[in-house]
């Protein structure tokens, strides 16, 4: 909520007036589609190779968390603002399995990017920048590595088919190479 309050109130609405234009994501934001707890044990028993054993060995081998939003019901979205944050940030972890970004700095940084040619969130440009920020401070010799995956970020995002209306828990078999081209996410 903090980061929306650094932007302007038009950059918000021209953010969700992108989204609203997406039939997919508007019938998401009708019926809050996607808000139940993945039980990230189930996703074991998946094929290797598809989507949910990707997603299954990903949370462990990063030893995260799959059930950060599960306090949150359908009842607990004041607007769909947000309820599409929370969709974005319950999904997370599938667009880096997706797009193949690690979970370094440099890794959530191209992630970011690939947000901002998305969708376009304000908030996703405050952060790229502040990463720069950050790197030009803290980590000079890393700047050309951030680079490089910001980069790649915004002209994956920029060619790929808009991964925020994907229904991602009715594609758990799907084969992620498959997936992946289907999404046009193409990694040149």
């Amino acid at each position: 909520k903090l980061g929306n309050q650094l932007v302007s109130k038009e950059g918000l609405a021209d953010y969700h007036e992108r989204y609203l234009q997406n039939s997919q994501v508007a019938e998401m934001i009708k019926t809050r589609y996607g808000n139940e707890i993945i039980n990230i044990q189930d996703l074991a028993s998946y094929a290797n190779g598809s989507l949910g054993r990707a997603y299954f060995d990903f949370i462990n081998s990063k030893k995260l968390s799959s059930d950060f939003y599960k306090n949150h019901t359908k009842q607990d979205f004041i607007n769909d603002s947000e309820y599409l944050v929370f969709r974005i940030r319950q999904t997370h972890d599938l667009w880096h399995v997706v797009t193949g970004f690690e979970t370094t700095q440099q890794g959530e940084a191209g992630l970011i990017a690939f947000y901002y040619a998305q969708i376009r969130s304000p908030l996703s440009g405050l952060i790229v920048g502040l990463a720069f920020i950050h790197f030009l401070l803290k980590r000079p010799k890393d700047m050309p590595s951030l680079f490089d995956e910001v980069t790649k970020g915004w002209l994956l995002g920029g060619q790929s088919k808009p991964l925020l209306p994907v229904k991602w828990e009715e594609k758990w078999n799907q084969n992620l190479s498959e997936l992946r081209k289907e999404l046009n996410i193409n990694f040149k």
